[in-house]
């Protein structure tokens, strides 16, 4: 049986309707991302620790002719440093003619500094995405609703991942469940139809 003539406008309406939903969900999501890219300066590990390398090495000198036994008996060891082992490295001292273990304390700033950027981006994303959702289920028009809603979900879902290696399993859990019982909620009321 051959499709009506009459059914072709309405499916081309309908897909015009999804891929604008589809674009005003993508270019939300991106909306918000450069917004706060552009008015929320993101921590640089060039701008934070230019000039202080900690993996400095004698320029011209061998490894085998360094003294490192003599040094570890002066300086101690690396595993002496009282820092997280992540950012224990040893750097060549030129007196002493060996490398000194030390802290890498400019990674570690820079890493607290990224941890709490994307704890509040991950913030900005979440009140931006619920937004987007609520006002896309308020709104009736079908297209830019759904477009607000795939966009909420879209960036909620980047703000999350964002974040999700600083998040422990209780909160990872928990945003996942509150997430789901959202979406559940937003699908009866929205699409019960």
């Amino acid at each position: 049986m051959s499709p009506k003539k009459s059914d072709s406008p309405i499916k081309a309406f309908r897909f015009r309707k999804f891929v604008l939903g589809f674009a005003i969900g993508i270019i939300f999501t991106l909306f918000v991302f450069y917004g706060i890219r552009t008015f929320y300066e993101e921590p640089d590990w060039n701008k934070m620790c230019a000039g202080r390398d900690p993996y400095a090495y004698p320029i011209g000198k061998e490894p085998f002719t360094i003294n490192q036994s003599r040094c570890e008996a002066l300086v101690g060891t690396i595993d002496d440093l009282q820092c997280e082992p992540q950012y224990r490295t040893s750097i060549y001292n030129s007196t002493l003619d060996c490398y000194v273990p030390i802290c890498n304390t400019c990674q570690q700033e820079f890493d607290d500094a990224r941890e709490k950027y994307d704890s509040n981006v991950f913030i900005i994303s979440i009140v931006a995405g619920a937004a987007a959702l609520i006002i896309g289920v308020i709104l009736g028009v079908e297209a830019v609703g759904s477009g607000l809603m795939f966009g909420g979900v879209l960036t909620i879902m980047v703000g999350v991942i964002r974040n999700w290696g600083h998040l422990g399993n209780i909160v990872r859990f928990a945003i996942l469940g509150i997430v789901l019982a959202g979406l559940i909620w937003i699908g009866y009321k929205k699409l019960k139809d």
